[in-house]
Protein backbone atom coordinates (compact mmCIF):
# COMPACT_ATOMS: atom_id res chain seq x y z
CA UNK A 1 0.00 0.00 0.00
CA UNK A 2 1.58 3.36 -0.93
CA UNK A 3 0.12 5.98 1.29
CA UNK A 4 0.94 8.94 -1.44
CA UNK A 5 -2.26 7.45 -3.42
CA UNK A 6 -5.76 9.69 -2.38
CA UNK A 7 -8.94 8.96 -4.30
CA UNK A 8 -8.17 12.40 -5.77
CA UNK A 9 -6.24 9.98 -8.33
CA UNK A 10 -8.39 8.04 -10.14
CA UNK A 11 -9.38 10.16 -13.10
CA UNK A 12 -10.60 9.04 -16.45
CA UNK A 13 -7.24 10.49 -18.13
CA UNK A 14 -5.33 8.39 -15.87
CA UNK A 15 -7.71 5.12 -16.46
CA UNK A 16 -6.77 6.10 -20.38
CA UNK A 17 -3.38 6.42 -20.43
CA UNK A 18 -2.63 3.57 -17.89
CA UNK A 19 -5.41 1.35 -16.85
CA UNK A 20 -2.73 -0.61 -14.58
CA UNK A 21 -1.67 2.24 -12.57
CA UNK A 22 -5.31 3.28 -11.74
CA UNK A 23 -6.17 -0.30 -10.50
CA UNK A 24 -3.25 -0.08 -7.96
CA UNK A 25 -4.26 3.31 -7.15
CA UNK A 26 -8.00 1.89 -6.80
CA UNK A 27 -6.83 -1.24 -5.09
CA UNK A 28 -4.27 1.35 -2.68
CA UNK A 29 -7.39 3.55 -1.36
CA UNK A 30 -10.25 1.03 -1.25
CA UNK A 31 -7.86 -0.46 1.83
CA UNK A 32 -7.53 3.14 3.52
CA UNK A 33 -10.83 5.05 2.32
CA UNK A 34 -14.38 4.52 3.03
CA UNK A 35 -16.19 2.53 -0.10
CA UNK A 36 -18.63 5.31 -0.53
CA UNK A 37 -15.87 8.05 -0.86
CA UNK A 38 -14.55 5.88 -3.54
CA UNK A 39 -17.63 5.65 -5.25
CA UNK A 40 -18.23 9.65 -5.62
CA UNK A 41 -15.47 9.62 -7.87
CA UNK A 42 -16.15 6.62 -9.81
CA UNK A 43 -19.34 8.12 -10.60
CA UNK A 44 -17.98 11.25 -11.36
CA UNK A 45 -18.65 12.31 -14.95
CA UNK A 46 -16.16 13.67 -17.08
CA UNK A 47 -16.93 15.53 -20.41
CA UNK A 48 -14.11 13.98 -22.00
CA UNK A 49 -15.73 10.68 -21.94
CA UNK A 50 -19.65 11.97 -23.10
CA UNK A 51 -20.01 12.32 -19.32
CA UNK A 52 -19.76 8.72 -18.58
CA UNK A 53 -18.89 8.09 -15.18
CA UNK A 54 -15.20 5.93 -14.86
CA UNK A 55 -16.99 2.38 -15.37
CA UNK A 56 -18.26 3.53 -18.45
CA UNK A 57 -14.92 5.03 -19.71
CA UNK A 58 -13.46 2.14 -18.89
CA UNK A 59 -15.56 0.26 -20.92
CA UNK A 60 -15.11 2.35 -24.30
CA UNK A 61 -11.10 1.33 -23.77
CA UNK A 62 -11.37 -2.22 -23.39
CA UNK A 63 -9.87 -4.28 -26.80
CA UNK A 64 -8.27 -3.32 -29.96
CA UNK A 65 -9.63 -0.72 -32.13
CA UNK A 66 -11.28 -1.64 -35.10
CA UNK A 67 -9.76 -2.42 -38.70
CA UNK A 68 -11.14 0.30 -40.45
CA UNK A 69 -10.21 3.15 -37.45
CA UNK A 70 -6.40 1.24 -37.49
CA UNK A 71 -6.04 1.65 -41.48
CA UNK A 72 -6.92 5.26 -40.98
CA UNK A 73 -3.89 5.54 -38.76
CA UNK A 74 -2.06 3.86 -41.45
CA UNK A 75 -3.13 6.25 -44.21
CA UNK A 76 -2.99 9.44 -42.31
CA UNK A 77 -0.64 9.00 -39.05
CA UNK A 78 -2.27 9.30 -35.73
CA UNK A 79 -5.60 10.48 -34.74
CA UNK A 80 -4.83 13.74 -32.64
CA UNK A 81 -5.46 12.32 -29.11
CA UNK A 82 -8.11 14.70 -28.06
CA UNK A 83 -10.04 13.57 -30.88
CA UNK A 84 -11.91 11.08 -28.77
CA UNK A 85 -11.66 9.38 -26.09
CA UNK A 86 -9.17 5.94 -26.55
CA UNK A 87 -7.27 7.54 -28.94
CA UNK A 88 -4.08 7.14 -27.89
CA UNK A 89 -4.16 3.33 -26.83
CA UNK A 90 -5.16 1.38 -30.29
CA UNK A 91 -4.58 -1.84 -28.24
CA UNK A 92 -6.67 -0.81 -25.57
CA UNK A 93 -6.66 -2.14 -21.91
CA UNK A 94 -5.78 -5.71 -22.42
CA UNK A 95 -9.16 -7.82 -21.08
CA UNK A 96 -7.97 -9.16 -17.86
CA UNK A 97 -6.68 -6.11 -16.18
CA UNK A 98 -10.20 -4.68 -17.51
CA UNK A 99 -11.71 -7.71 -15.69
CA UNK A 100 -9.93 -6.59 -12.72
CA UNK A 101 -10.90 -2.80 -12.48
CA UNK A 102 -14.56 -3.83 -13.26
CA UNK A 103 -14.84 -5.76 -10.29
CA UNK A 104 -12.76 -3.58 -7.99
CA UNK A 105 -15.02 -0.25 -9.25
CA UNK A 106 -18.12 -2.30 -8.70
CA UNK A 107 -16.52 -3.34 -5.43
CA UNK A 108 -15.84 0.20 -4.29
CA UNK A 109 -19.80 1.59 -5.45
CA UNK A 110 -19.49 2.34 -9.26
CA UNK A 111 -23.12 2.22 -10.74
CA UNK A 112 -23.10 -0.04 -13.95
CA UNK A 113 -26.10 1.22 -14.75
CA UNK A 114 -25.15 4.83 -14.94
CA UNK A 115 -25.81 6.53 -18.17
CA UNK A 116 -24.15 8.99 -20.09
CA UNK A 117 -24.61 12.15 -22.11
CA UNK A 118 -26.51 10.27 -25.06
CA UNK A 119 -28.51 8.54 -22.45
CA UNK A 120 -26.92 5.51 -22.70
CA UNK A 121 -25.57 2.62 -20.78
CA UNK A 122 -22.63 0.66 -20.54
CA UNK A 123 -24.59 -2.34 -22.17
CA UNK A 124 -26.03 0.54 -24.85
CA UNK A 125 -22.66 1.24 -25.72
CA UNK A 126 -21.59 -2.56 -26.57
CA UNK A 127 -25.06 -2.79 -28.21
CA UNK A 128 -24.77 0.41 -30.79
CA UNK A 129 -20.90 0.32 -30.87
CA UNK A 130 -20.81 -1.17 -34.69
CA UNK A 131 -22.82 1.77 -35.24
CA UNK A 132 -20.14 4.19 -33.82
CA UNK A 133 -16.71 5.07 -36.01
CA UNK A 134 -14.50 3.71 -32.79
CA UNK A 135 -15.76 0.79 -31.51
CA UNK A 136 -13.69 -1.92 -30.31
CA UNK A 137 -12.92 -5.82 -31.28
CA UNK A 138 -10.89 -9.19 -28.84
CA UNK A 139 -13.00 -8.04 -25.87
CA UNK A 140 -16.30 -10.39 -25.98
CA UNK A 141 -14.67 -12.07 -22.53
CA UNK A 142 -15.31 -8.40 -21.17
CA UNK A 143 -18.20 -7.64 -22.54
CA UNK A 144 -19.69 -10.93 -21.11
CA UNK A 145 -18.52 -10.31 -17.31
CA UNK A 146 -20.15 -6.56 -18.13
CA UNK A 147 -23.29 -7.98 -19.28
CA UNK A 148 -23.36 -10.63 -16.09
CA UNK A 149 -22.86 -7.99 -13.86
CA UNK A 150 -25.22 -5.64 -15.46
CA UNK A 151 -28.45 -8.15 -15.69
CA UNK A 152 -27.90 -8.77 -11.99
CA UNK A 153 -27.94 -4.86 -11.27
CA UNK A 154 -31.08 -4.57 -13.22
CA UNK A 155 -32.70 -7.48 -11.07
CA UNK A 156 -31.48 -5.48 -7.91
CA UNK A 157 -33.33 -2.63 -9.21
CA UNK A 158 -36.41 -4.23 -10.05
CA UNK A 159 -37.11 -6.17 -7.25
CA UNK A 160 -36.34 -2.97 -4.75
Amino acid sequence: MNPGHMIIDLSVDLLERDAKRYLRILNSVSEIEEHNEIAKRLNQKSPDTWESNHLHALSMLVGKMNQEVLEYFDENGSIPHHMYYGSRIPEGVDVETAICLLKKMIECGGHILSKNYYDEDVMGHFENEEENRFYRTDNEEYIKVVKEIYESAKLDVTEH
